[in-house]
């Protein structure tokens, strides 16, 4: 299947987990130490045509109270990784997946993906962490690199810049619509920092 790690069947009652897609998934854990020590999965693709891409995968790993670190008070965090872009969901159930997303630049024509538990089942580690399940990747080319350099600050720029209500508080209108409409003239790197400029003011 491409993964570093072995695929467990579904069917396997301590493996049996809601959202599989198919009779297998992946199951990585360390029965010494499920906090620490289980391994980060990926691959590499080559042969890609550079551009922004958005990967997609089903994670879980221990949900509140099913472990014994204070973080299973509120769940496990599990990332989803692709170039050294990373994104956690907190998982609710060992029993449930819950879909994951991450948005990535290739610029070479290779991409790393893959997934890792939570150090500790909370930081992002890029080598080990957590136990967790994961299944179901899937890739999709988003557009080219100029304006996935855009798309990638605008994103950042949403998440950190709301204000009491909930909204965008940078004008990023005019960023908004040269993506929207693809007329990114150069390569994308004086709009992208102009908006993380604009996040320092």
């Amino acid at each position: 299947i491409g993964w570093g790690a072995a695929s467990m069947p579904n069917t396997d009652v301590n493996i049996a987990t809601d959202g599989t897609d198919g009779s297998y998934l992946l199951n990585v854990y360390i029965a010494d130490n499920n906090y620490v020590d289980a391994a980060a999965v990926n691959q590499i693709l080559t042969g890609l045509p550079n551009g922004l891409y958005e990967l997609k995968a089903q994670l879980t790993s221990f949900g509140p109270g099913e472990g014994d670190l204070a973080s299973d008070a509120t769940g496990n965090t599990v990332y989803i990784v692709g170039n050294g872009y990373h994104k956690g969901i907190v998982a609710e159930t060992k029993t449930k997946f819950k879909e994951a997303t991450v948005n990535f630049l290739v610029v070479d024509g290779t991409a790393k993906i893959g997934v890792v538990g939570g150090y500790n089942g909370i930081y992002y580690y890029p080598t080990s962490g957590c136990f967790y399940k994961a299944d179901n990747f899937r890739l999709k080319y988003i557009c080219d690199p100029a304006h996935g350099r855009v798309k990638l600050a605008l994103d950042e720029a949403k998440a950190i810049t709301l204000d009491q209500y909930g909204q965008n508080a940078l004008d990023l209108s005019a960023y908004e619509t040269a993506f929207e409409n693809r007329t990114i003239t150069g390569d994308g790197t004086t709009e992208a920092k102009a908006i993380y400029d604009a996040l320092q003011t």
